[in-house]
């Protein structure tokens, strides 16, 4: 009976896995090891270390650590195993560490077998292995005898090495003028794209200037509808001015000119009279036979009669009356004024309003003097041709003058009117403080002529009668809206609709696409805007899009002009220009935007009602009818929420390489996407047909939102307009509720937005510390949810305490999540899976290790077995290889053979190889590489390693034939690839 050795000498290397036999002890016996340490195989010098220690990893996962001691004569590190280590029976896994300092060097993980008790058969087995390993040393001489005539054949390859060098020196030359034309393409290459980077540049700039010209317009547009607002003011601020002074000059009519009442006499407006010695003004018109009194609403008093004697009062402001009843008082003692005093006020007033032209008549000034003018006031200003007035002729005007108390600028507000049309023209200049003037408006004409609303400017506001459900039309009130002199905005809930959006007539208003149906929901209010200024204010012409004029807004020498067929001067040079511009009919019209030859772009679009079902999946697509295309071409989606909760868009980029008629390279990235579209709608993939280049987007069945699809292409061709010209766009019904896997998985971008990699926080979700120099630390795996590297030391949820992990997370979407892990000492690995939010339990799949010294020799060792009668294939596991050897037996029935095996083709079954018949039942069979296949009397499949020969599963057919017995090799290719085997298979049949 063979005994354990107590003590073992083993050789470890700092890079390399061990190369000793290994150490095998069993439970309570005193036990030794000694360390030969190497680097790479070479010595290693332990004189700079002073401590050692060795850490075991038991079968149950508890660690223990020793220390042995360096014995500096020897160069050897010494362990007295304790006991505590024998404590479970297994495989312990094993990592030695040497000190100098704070510097640490580890050796390669090894492995250690504790047995608790030995059988016969055991040892019989473990003799076994000794002898092999044995015949394992010898096979090793014969390696290096086979290498001696290796080094013979080395002399005869050098002459072969020297003929080839010569052929590679031609390849080399050949090669490198292929280098020198590629970096001349790839030179040219670089100035294109330099070329298009200014191009685009130059293209930004331009946007740039467009963006600050549309603001400065929307500037001056604002800055004038507040002059229009002030100017508003200040009329309607006159107005009640001119009003309260006629009321005056209304209301003192008729002081001074008092009769006595008569009840047959009619008095009019403003009529004094006496009555019972009171003074009293008629309110009103056709004032007959109606008695002065203070409950009287027909009369307003003026003076109550004096003291009459009856003892009412006693004194009048001090004074007591005379004899016969009477006081009399001045004007003065009575604070009032005498008839004169009241006529000169009236001269006065009078006066100054007829100073200001607001009397009886207007004040008849020249153009200068209304310039000059610093005074509100109305005027008939005459034409004396300084090209001030609007239009040559006297006016009618009137004049505002307004000082800001902020900024001390002063504005006068000129209002005429041309007596002959009508017509009224405003007008505004503004002073700074030293009298500069520093703004002139020009012109501005307003109403009048043949309109009916003069020069008054109204707006009203309609709300509009809502009384069906899923109503889109509504009946507008007789007369409200004239579509030829009036302007409009139609409000929806408060939201201002745009022109597109509805149709208006004279008596109806039409919104198609209403998305609200009930009643309650639509509140629809029609405002109009009646006799709105026209503006008159000369433009350079640089800001006027081509083709936005019609005839009728030209001035009339202009139609005239053109009417009488005049061709204006330099016609003839803008003409040619015209005529030679590379954009005209060429690579622009009104449908299609271009810059240059190469690139192209166009809008498409399909409303809601174009769309064909609301039950099944529908295609809305875009044909370009360009059937050999490279490039690029760019698509930008958009929608609204109209129909439903799909809005926002996506931009998407298809990367195409044409290699021949039916080959393509074909690359999509999603730029970007707004979650609530990618719910409704699906970007699809190209399709490349006979008829060109369709670009599907794919729209869920309860969902009918407006799209438009801008399609931008950048190619290599002169006939990217064209194409792009002929392009179409439709709807296609896949007659399905559930094409295209609807419903689909929302897409997302393949690119982080900025937005996104902002709110990356610093712990579990940011990129730059999941992905960093070293792993994120976390504190509970569970919390590890995001794509990323990991570490963790006592993390709760790990898959056992008291270790360090690392690992990695791999997300498919919230929820559901696969971590794997790698224990820091040991070599075990776990993986769990998150499903639907619940973590699965822990699983190891850490891979088998083998013994060190077997796993080197593996292949050696299958060859020794294989000559004891078992044939074995390098790629066994160990427990067949156990198996194996426990089927070597004196007086085994065997058959050996070879046959041609050809390559097969990629998922086919090779053609039947039958071996000659043999005398016995077979039990195991075995190919070259291919593995073993154990029979129990049936036939089976084996699966074998497909990158050693190119098949997937190896079969075996045993067939008896009377009393004798032949097997069918058959290969199954499971490979998209043909199998790389042609050559002989070499075969071993055993008996039981």
């Amino acid at each position: 009976m063979m005994s354990f050795k107590n003590e073992y000498t083993l050789n470890v290397d700092i890079k390399r896995r061990m190369t000793s036999v290994v150490p095998t002890f069993k439970q309570g016996d005193s036990a030794t090891l000694k360390f030969k340490i190497f680097d790479d195989g070479k010595k290693f010098d332990l004189a700079a270390f002073t401590r050692a220690e060795i850490t075991f990893k038991l079968p149950s996962g508890q660690t223990i650590v020793g220390e042995p001691y360096i014995d500096v004569n020897t160069q050897m590190i010494v362990y007295n195993f304790v006991g505590v280590e024998m404590n479970e029976a297994g495989k312990l896994t094993t990592i030695l560490s040497i000190y100098s300092g704070t510097s640490m060097v580890s050796i390669q993980p090894f492995s250690i077998f504790i047995f608790d008790h030995l059988k016969d058969k055991d040892l019989s087995y473990i003799g076994i292995l000794q002898d092999l390993i044995a015949e394992v040393q010898l096979l090793n001489e014969e390696v290096k005898s086979t290498l001696s005539e290796a080094n013979n054949l080395k002399d005869e390859l050098n002459d072969v090495l020297i003929e080839a060098n010569s052929a590679e020196q031609t390849r080399n030359t050949n090669e490198q003028n292929r280098i020198t034309s590629e970096n001349t393409r790839n030179s040219n290459e670089s100035a294109r794209q330099q070329n298009e980077l200014d191009r685009k540049n130059a293209e930004s700039i331009r946007e740039s200037n467009e963006a600050i010209r549309i603001q400065n317009e929307q500037n001056r547009q604002n800055e004038f509808d507040n002059k229009i607002n002030e100017a508003e003011v200040a009329i309607t601020d006159t107005k009640k001015a001119t009003d309260e002074a006629n009321q005056v000059a209304e209301s003192i009519k008729g002081w001074g000119q008092a009769t006595v009442w008569n009840s047959t006499t009619t008095y009019s407006k403003n009529n004094v009279v006496t009555y019972n010695g009171s003074t009293w003004q008629s309110k009103g018109d056709n004032n007959l036979n109606s008695i002065p009194s203070e409950t009287n609403t027909n009369w307003i008093l003026l003076a109550l009669r004096g003291v009459d004697g009856t003892g009412a009062v006693s004194t009048v402001n001090g004074k007591s009356p005379d004899g016969a009843g009477n006081v009399e008082l001045t004007a003065d003692e009575i604070g009032t004024f005498t008839q004169q005093q009241i006529d000169d006020k009236d001269t006065a007033i009078k006066e100054y309003f007829t100073d200001k032209g607001i009397g009886d008549k207007v004040i008849v000034i020249s153009e200068q003097d209304y310039i000059d003018a610093d005074y509100n006031g109305m005027f008939w200003v005459k034409n004396d041709a300084l090209d001030f007035l609007p239009t040559e002729t006297d006016h009618a005007a009137t004049l505002l003058v307004y000082e800001n108390p902020d900024n001390e600028n002063v504005v006068k507000i000129f209002n005429v009117i041309n007596p002959t049309t009508a017509i009224s023209y405003m007008r505004t200049y503004t002073y700074d403080n030293t009298s500069s003037l520093i703004h002139d408006s020009g012109w501005i004409e307003g109403g009048g002529g043949s309109g009916t609303g003069g020069g008054n400017v109204s707006v009203n506001s309609y709300p509009l009668v809502t009384d069906s459900v899923g109503q889109t039309i509504w009946e507008l009130p007789t007369g409200i809206y004239n579509q030829v002199t009036d302007s409009v905005m139609v409000f929806h809930n408060t939201v201002y609709l745009e022109q597109v959006s509805y149709t208006l007539t004279s008596n109806r208003l039409s919104i198609p696409d209403n998305p609200h149906t009930e009643i309650e929901e639509n509140n629809v209010v029609l405002v109009v805007f009646r006799n709105m200024p026209n503006m008159k204010v000369e433009f350079d012409g640089n800001n006027i899009i081509d083709g936005s004029i019609p005839l009728s807004k030209l001035g009339q020498d202009v139609q005239d002009a053109i009417a009488a067929g005049g061709i204006p001067e330099g016609y003839d040079e803008v003409k040619e220009k015209a005529n030679n511009s590379w954009q005209k009919d060429v690579y622009n019209n009104t449908d299609i935007i271009n810059l240059s030859s190469k690139t192209i772009s166009r809008v498409f679009q399909i409303k809601s009602d174009q769309w064909l079902s609301n039950v099944n999946v529908e295609n809305f697509y875009v044909l370009i009818p360009v059937v050999n295309f490279s490039g690029t071409i760019k698509v930008s989606y958009a929608t609204s929420s109209f129909n439903s909760h799909a809005k926002g868009g996506a931009e998407v980029v298809h990367n195409i390489a044409k290699f021949e008629k039916d080959r393509y390279d074909y690359d999509k990235k999603i730029i970007s996407i707004v979650p609530a579209f990618a719910t409704d709608y699906f970007i699809g993939d190209i399709d490349f047909n006979a008829t060109g280049i369709a670009l599907p987007l794919y729209k869920a069945p309860n969902a009918n939102n407006p799209i438009t699809a801008k399609v931008e292409m950048i190619g290599v061709y002169d006939t990217l307009f064209n194409d792009m010209k002929d392009a179409t766009s439709g709807c296609v019904d896949t007659g399905s509720p559930t094409a295209h896997g609807y419903p689909w998985f929302p897409q997302g971008s393949n690119i982080p937005t900025r937005i996104q990699m902002g709110s990356w926080d610093n712990t579990n979700s940011s990129l730059f510390s999941r992905f960093p120099d070293v792993c994120a630390l976390v504190e509970d795996w569970n919390n590890a949810t995001k794509n990323g590297m990991y570490m963790a030391l006592n993390a709760l949820n790990a898959p056992y305490a008291d270790a360090w992990f690392m690992g990695t997370v791999i997300v498919h979407q919230p929820n559901w999540v696969v971590q794997k892990l790698i224990q820091f000492t040991g070599d075990q690995e776990y993986e769990r899976t998150c499903r639907n939010g619940v973590w699965d339990a822990w699983i190891e799949t850490s891979p088998r290790r083998l013994f060190q010294s077997v796993s080197d020799g593996k292949t050696k060792m299958a060859s020794a077995i294989s000559d004891k009668g078992v044939y074995t294939s390098p790629i066994e596991t160990f427990d067949n290889m156990a198996n194996n050897i426990r089927l070597i037996q004196t007086g085994r029935k065997e058959v050996r053979g070879t046959f041609y095996v050809d390559a097969v083709m990629p998922y086919q079954t090779s053609p039947n190889y039958v071996t000659p018949l043999f005398d016995f039942q077979p039990m195991i069979a075995y190919t070259d590489e291919a593995g073993a296949v154990i029979f129990d009397g049936t036939e089976r499949w084996e699966g074998i390693d497909a990158y050693k020969n190119g098949f997937h599963t190896l079969r075996a057919i045993p067939e008896q034939v009377g009393n004798q017995w032949r097997i069918t090799f058959r290969f199954y290719n499971a490979l998209s690839y043909a199998s790389a085997i042609r050559s002989d298979m070499k075969y071993v049949i055993l008996s039981s």
